[in-house]
């Protein structure tokens, strides 16, 4: 989690409200997230007292949204962020750590939905400000780099990926030290641009150092652990040892259960993950439902347009096709190109690997659909 400023308690009102956002960060940190909510709606209401450029309203706002963003409540957590801004906006206090801090929540979210370009504003606006006030070493600081990272990596500028990996990396060093759990966010995206690269041998110590921090850090079920055996799973399915994969996929969704929401975005990520390794052992008619929920969850939460659900849609084109039902298939494929399309433009270097990796799909419906009408008017095929 990245923390709300925490201004120094002094009495009556600011004891309260200090003692209160501790207690709702350590709810978030155990995964407590529906005692976490009551307790900042609380601190809300305490920071109320202080006015719109006390950065405790604003703090209170950010750290409820960061709850309800782990919860998968996206859009709740999109409102909170802008309505922090809003006031600190209206004080004329947005040029300020606590701004930089919204700024940086704010990108996050809109990554997470899909708001692409947006969340690349909102984070070099954040790092500019901090750069501005020489504030590299706040930990929201790092939650930008990420934020840009990530967009980096959508679009295939993985140089510039990797500085602001690394930049992100070397400020949680300074600000919690190398066992936090933040630093696992930074571990986990050093092993995911690897594995973008191809380089999937090194890749692994990457994930493992998050694991091994979450482990520690968390308890046995906590969802962030879920993340990293996806994580593990993802990277074994492509060194071709799936049933491995299956197994870390599976243990995911066990710990998901325990405390996510059941149409939480990250357990449709699992659902779509494990289908998608079922089907490379040759389980296609087991994968099928799973793909199905995963879908339907995405849908709902983050809309039909969604990378995500492009994603999900390859996924279900593949077990389709597996099953020999082509005409499916097709159309399943074809909606997912066009949201990438849509979503990244046709230069995009993704294109070209979904379009190579799905032409025999394409090329079997075709031929499927030829031989049916050929049979049906009676002409030879």
């Amino acid at each position: 989690m990245d923390p709300a400023l925490h201004p120094a308690p002094l009495s009556g009102n600011e004891m309260t409200w200090d003692a209160t956002i501790h207690a709702a960060v350590q709810a978030y940190l155990g995964a407590q997230y529906g005692r976490a909510e009551s307790l900042l709606l609380a601190a809300l209401e305490t920071a109320k007292v202080f006015g719109p450029s006390n950065p405790r309203l604003s703090a209170s706002l950010r750290t409820l949204g960061v709850v309800y963003e782990a919860m998968g409540r996206y859009a709740e957590a999109e409102r909170l962020f802008r309505q922090a801004l809003d006031i600190l906006e209206q004080a004329k206090v947005q040029e300020s750590l606590e701004g930089a801090a919204a700024l940086a929540n704010l990108g996050g979210i809109c990554f997470v939905l899909g708001h692409y370009r947006e969340a690349e504003q909102m984070a070099e606006t954040a790092l500019v400000l901090y750069d501005r006030m020489h504030g590299e070493h706040e930990v929201n600081y790092a939650k930008a780099l990420d934020v840009y990272a990530d967009v980096a990596m959508l679009r295939g500028l993985y140089s510039l990926a990797r500085r602001s990996i690394e930049r992100s990396a070397a400020v949680r060093q300074k600000t919690v030290g190398q066992t936090h759990l933040a630093m696992a966010q930074s571990h986990s995206r050093a092993g995911e641009l690897l594995i973008l690269e191809g380089h999937l041998a090194q890749a692994e110590p990457c994930l493992a150092d998050a694991l091994t921090i979450r482990q520690r850090g968390c308890h046995s079920e906590h969802p962030l652990i879920a993340q990293s055996l996806n994580a593990f799973g993802r990277l074994r399915r492509l060194q071709r040892r799936a049933h491995e994969a299956v197994s870390l996929h599976r243990e995911a969704l066990r710990l998901q259960a325990t405390s996510l929401d059941p149409k939480h975005p990250e357990r449709a990520t699992t659902l779509e993950l494990l289908a998608k390794t079922l089907v490379a052992i040759g389980e296609p008619g087991e994968a099928e439902p799973l793909v199905e929920e995963a879908l339907g969850i995405l849908e709902e939460r983050l809309g039909g347009d969604h990378l995500r659900v492009a994603d999900t849609l390859f996924t279900f084109a593949e077990a389709r096709a597996r099953q020999a039902r082509w005409a499916e298939a097709r159309t399943h494929c074809r909606r997912a190109l066009s949201i990438t399309t849509r979503m990244l433009g046709t230069r995009h270097p993704s294109i070209a690997g979904h379009l190579d990796e799905y032409s025999a799909i394409l090329r079997g419906a075709d031929q499927v659909l030829a031989e049916a009408i050929a049979s049906a008017t009676g002409s030879p095929g």
